[in-house]
Parts: C-alpha cells; sequence; structure tokens
C-alpha cells in the first residue's frame, strides 16, 4: 500500500487533478507470456499468456528428464507454465506459426 501512496503523491506533484475525482485505482500485471515473431518482428500467432495449461504435459516432462529437485533449485519452480514449455507446444501443434516456418 505504501508504494501506491508514494506513486499516487508523485502524479499529484506532477498533475493537477482534484483528488475526488478519483473513484478507483487498479493495479494489474502480466507474467511472462509467449508472443512468436518472424525475423522481421511480425507477429505469427495470438500470444499465449502465462495461465494457458496446454503446455502443461511439456513442461512436466521437461522437470522429468532434467530432475525435479534440479528445477527446484535452479529454477525455483517447476517448468509446467515457463514460455519454453509453452514454444514447445507451438512447435509441436502449430509449426506454421513458428520462425522457422517462414524462412
Amino acid at each position: 500500500m505504501e508504494h501506491v501512496r508514494l506513486a499516487t503523491q508523485k502524479i499529484r506533484n506532477k498533475v493537477r487533478f482534484d483528488p475526488g475525482d478519483v473513484k478507483a485505482i487498479g493495479i494489474s500485471y502480466q507474467m511472462h507470456g509467449l508472443v512468436v515473431v518472424d525475423k522481421n518482428k511480425e507477429v505469427l500467432r495470438p500470444a499465449i499468456i502465462w495461465c494457458d495449461s496446454r503446455p502443461v504435459q511439456i513442461g512436466q516432462q521437461a522437470a522429468k528428464e532434467i530432475g525435479v529437485q534440479k528445477c527446484l533449485k535452479r529454477l525455483l519452480n517447476l517448468p509446467g507454465n515457463f514460455t519454453a514449455s509453452k514454444l514447445k507446444w507451438v512447435k509441436d501443434n502449430e509449426p506454421k506459426s513458428t520462425p522457422e516456418s517462414t524462412k
């Protein structure tokens, strides 16, 4: 809450507004996601956001192959929803959406 107060104070110091006009403050964030682009940075398919569960099996297999304890020690997590799992899912399921297919 302290950071919201400090950020609000910074805004009030730079921009003149009536605080009574503020009805709500929304806070949002986005975790890791995958946006597949080609060499010209053209988007090849819609993004896959962090909570998409399609690549979870790929991540579970990766954890098994790497070793669960090693993943937890080095990554502090299991790779179920990691971006690499998402990319592997796209390569396996939508090969025409991968940069290699646009060469």
